[in-house]
């Protein structure tokens, strides 16, 4: 059988605005793409915790998304290769084992500071359990911390979207991007 071709699963750095509540720099969450991906069409998956406000709660309320993009959107500042994704994990079983990783309730939420880097470590624990990923090398707060390390070391804040996507591997090392460069036109 060949395996050139396998999907990758790539955890994301896309930029956000630093607050006060939260001085992170980049949102967090998974990227299934095809190999060589085309930069125009939206055959790539994002997996992510996201939060809105509440306006009947008028609270922060976070809920699990996969939803289709682009392999390469404005705000994707860098990644980490975790691996090469098996045939038998489609994306619809992909999607129902990451439904299944905890999402907070807003209290609870608030109470414990609770960030999309939290959904990431329990996710990367999952999809490691299910083979989905292969076992990583480090601790999974280790793992997240390199690629975030690598992404900043890189851009230093601000993205180059022109260029091949800054891509790394799971111990924080440069790799070369399959991922394609961002038109801005």
């Amino acid at each position: 059988m060949l395996t050139g071709n396998k999907r990758r699963l790539y955890l994301g750095y896309w930029a956000r605005h630093p607050s006060p509540a939260n001085p992170t720099k980049y949102h967090t969450g998974l990227l299934l793409t095809s190999k060589n991906p085309k930069s125009d069409e939206k055959g790539a998956v994002i997996f992510h915790a996201n939060n809105r406000i509440d306006a009947d709660a008028h609270a922060e309320t976070w809920k699990f998304e996969a939803r289709p993009t682009m392999p390469r959107t404005a705000k994707l500042a860098g990644c980490m290769l975790l691996g090469k994704v098996p045939p038998k994990f489609q994306v619809e079983v992909i999607t129902e084992l990451l439904s299944k990783v905890h999402v907070p309730s807003p209290e609870d939420a608030g109470a414990e500071n609770w960030r999309c880097r939290h959904w990431i470590l329990d996710a990367l624990t999952l999809l490691q359990t299910e083979g989905v990923i292969p076992e990583l090398p480090d601790s999974l707060t280790k793992v997240l911390d390199n690629g975030y390390e690598f992404v900043e070391k890189k851009t230093q804040g601000n993205p180059i979207y022109e260029a091949q996507l800054y891509t790394c591997d799971t111990s924080g090392k440069e790799i070369s991007s399959e991922l394609p460069g961002f038109n801005m036109n």
